[in-house]
């Protein structure tokens, strides 16, 4: 059981303590059951996974995942590319929209008012795509596109906090017309899930003017820190009520975070900037929106973050940082208590290409006396990798690494120490994959077996086939070859992310691609680009 922290950072210095008690199951509330999310569902209701025998899943799993998903809240995505294209065939305009399935099990009332926002979002995205469409066409035919990319318009949703009590999601827009850059926007989009309805500062705070006093005087100080002054205009006192406004904040695990625009209180290359105020210091908070999750605190780069590492009633200072050298390459310091564990990085090859703004400290198992530490890089080519060290009051331990980001990891606070992800799937395609870690032994190990699910989103799941395709119908060359028809469609469902990836073909049926070589498939004895047999096959270059 986890004994009583206190959490001190620069800026709570500023603002007075701040604490944040974790105790053991006797003393706190429990999380919520876990919410199902795409990262962990099948793509639909009816999608069949393989046990690796190349059968499908039996009765009794079956039953059980069933009892696993009951009385939650089910979050997939669908969308499309809808890219434009002029008369003469070249292409002008890139259009993609992707939004979130949110629903409600046992409230259809709840789950038709947050799908009718969606829908009416995605109607007004289209109007704005046929505007966009014929400045393009006009761009195209006098000739200004020649030197520049087509246009774009694109909207995303990601998720940010997903419970009993609310769905929160992070809205992206970025549009490219022909200027210098492109603009890219986000909004919050946030649901109570007992009703449906998207929510206000008025709905979450018990008097509005007395909460979002507090929440300003945090941001204010949090704009004194060293990682944020030198971002902001000058006169960024003078604009910050328009950033701590309605569609302009999402809950997340942390607290209630607010979005600055670019331009708003910082320069377009400074990006948009993030204000979290945590729950523990959030005052007026209506109880219906408050968070029993487990516990997670972004830390920037250099700044400092004190509590309990280990459970053993002292406080420890902890302090990561990652420095570029006069070579190019990214050096990473970790102390703890004034001491330096930073060769745990070298000695367990922990390199760094683009690292991350923030650190995380973290709780992936609330009945240990651990939290954690992550520390996050981008990657090359936007391969995203967390690794997770531990502190046992004498020694930092690495327990492993799990290639996704932190924000979109999904913490299932269940007291099994479960972390499911979304994963780069190295052959056949370049999209992610489902895998679900446990913690034993202080180490990350994988807990699924043989295949992962893949994360498309719903649409993006069926492939046409462009020419017969010859499939095994077990995971293994020695099995029967079937031939499916061209001019078919066929759903991709899961990989063992080494040489199969599993399929369902329009009779129902379940038949494994054999890849033989990163995106060459074994076509009947032939090695074939995949390319060449499915449509919208995604390979990053």
């Amino acid at each position: 059981m986890k004994r009583k922290i206190a959490i001190v950072l620069t800026l709570a210095l500023m603002m007075g303590a701040m604490g944040c008690n974790k105790q053991g199951k006797e003393n706190k509330t429990e999380a919520p059951a876990d919410v199902v999310t795409e990262e962990n569902v099948a793509i639909n209701d009816t999608e069949e996974t393989s046990d690796g025998d190349g059968k499908e899943t039996t009765e009794e799993g079956q039953k059980e995942e069933e009892t696993v998903e009951q009385d939650k809240v089910l979050i997939t995505f669908d969308g499309k590319s809808d890219d434009r294209y002029n008369d003469n065939g070249d292409l002008i305009m890139y259009v993609y929209y992707v939004h979130p399935v949110v629903t409600v099990n046992d409230n259809e009332d709840a789950t038709k008012a947050i799908a009718d926002e969606f829908e009416n979002d995605e109607e007004m995205f289209y109007i704005n795509c046929e505007s966009i469409e014929k400045e393009a066409a006009s761009a195209f035919a006098n000739g200004w596109m020649e030197e520049m990319p087509p246009f774009c318009n694109e909207v995303r949703f990601t998720e940010k906090r997903i419970d009993d009590k609310v769905a929160s999601f992070v809205k992206s827009d970025y549009s490219n017309t022909g200027g210098a850059h492109g603009n890219n926007y986000s909004f919050g989009w946030n649901f109570d899930l007992q009703t449906g309805k998207r929510l206000t500062l008025d709905d979450i705070a018990k008097d509005k003017d007395s909460f979002m006093s507090n929440v300003k005087e945090y941001v204010l100080e949090i704009c004194k820190t060293d990682a944020y002054n030198s971002r902001l205009f000058p006169q960024y006192e003078e604009s910050i009520d328009f950033v701590l406004q309605d569609d302009l904040w999402y809950f997340d695990r942390e607290g209630i975070t607010f979005i600055s625009n670019p331009y708003e209180l910082s320069a377009y290359a400074e990006g948009t900037l993030y204000f979290t105020v945590p729950y523990e210091v959030l005052e007026g908070l209506k109880d219906e929106y408050s968070y029993d999750g487990g516990f997670q605190k972004a830390v920037s780069l250099g700044e400092s973050i004190s509590m309990d590492l280990n459970g053993d009633g002292t406080v420890d200072k902890v302090t990561f940082d990652v420095k570029e050298s006069s070579d190019y390459t990214y050096v990473p310091t970790l102390t703890i208590n004034g001491a330096n564990y930073s060769s745990v990085f070298e000695d367990n090859q922990c390199y760094f290409a683009y690292p991350y703004e923030e650190y995380v400290i973290l709780d992936m198992d609330s009945k240990d006396n651990y939290f954690e530490i992550a520390v996050q890089d981008y990657g090359m080519s936007d391969d995203p990798l967390t690794t997770f060290f531990r502190y046992d009051g004498n020694k930092v331990i690495y327990m492993g690494y799990i290639c996704d980001r932190i924000s979109d990891l999904y913490i299932v606070n269940d007291g099994n120490g479960k972390v499911h992800a979304r994963e780069r799937m190295h052959i056949f395609e370049t999209v992610n994959m489902k895998t679900t870690y446990e913690i034993k032994n202080n180490e990350l190990v994988r807990s699924m077996k043989d295949l992962y699910p893949i994360a498309y989103t719903s649409a993006a799941g069926k492939k046409g086939l462009l020419q017969d395709l010859y499939v095994f119908t077990e995971m293994s060359t020695e099995s029967e070859v079937a031939k499916l028809n061209k001019e078919t469609e066929v759903i991709v469902l899961a990989t063992d992310n080494e040489e199969w990836v599993q399929i369902r073909y329009e009779d129902d049926k379940i038949y494994y691609v054999h890849v033989v070589n990163h995106y060459l498939i074994d076509m009947n004895g032939l090695e074939v680009d995949s390319r060449d047999v499915f449509t919208s096959i995604i390979q990053a270059g």
